[in-house]
């Protein structure tokens, strides 16, 4: 016997409510992240295929946001901050190693939103390493994840 799996073929969401919206002009996609206002609800994912700096400043063209990954040396991810003069872009540092290295060097040349990239942002090493760094910088603003519980949430947001 085996275990029944689903995939989107399988399921149909429906509306409880009637809908009154004409057209997708009549929807407001603003979102806010950090000091920011941002007229199209996208973040490029930190990752090394996915966002370098040209992605983040087409992202950001088209309203959005792309944070820039941190699979390069702390160098290269600085000329890219330095070359960011509008402080447009957040910039993704891990958990391992150089962490506390990247972050300080980012800030340096004015670096203000970060991106914590982990898998699992309710880990007892994420949570260690948001704590060292708020504490070591207090004003930079940083983002942080996955987590997939409320009490995963809880846990990242006190932190």
């Amino acid at each position: 016997m085996f275990e029944r799996k689903y995939d989107f073929d399988d399921i149909s969401l429906i509306s409880r409510q009637i809908s009154t919206i004409k057209s997708r002009d009549m929807i407001d996609t603003t979102s806010f992240l950090f000091d920011k206002k941002y007229k199209t609800p996208i973040i490029a994912s930190p990752m090394k295929d996915v966002c370098d700096e040209n992605i983040a400043n087409e992202i950001n063209r088209l309203g959005g946001i792309g944070i820039i990954h941190g699979f390069m040396s702390i160098e290269d991810q600085v000329k890219i901050a330095t070359n960011d003069n509008q402080n447009k872009h957040i910039y993704s540092i891990g958990i391992n190693n150089d962490y506390i290295d990247r972050y300080k060097a980012l800030i340096d040349v004015g670096v203000k939103h970060f991106c914590i990239d982990v898998a699992n942002g309710d880990s007892k090493y994420s949570l260690k390493a948001i704590t060292s760094l708020k504490l070591k910088f207090p004003d930079a603003s940083l983002m942080a994840g996955n987590v997939c519980t409320e009490d995963g949430y809880a846990r990242l947001a006190e932190n």
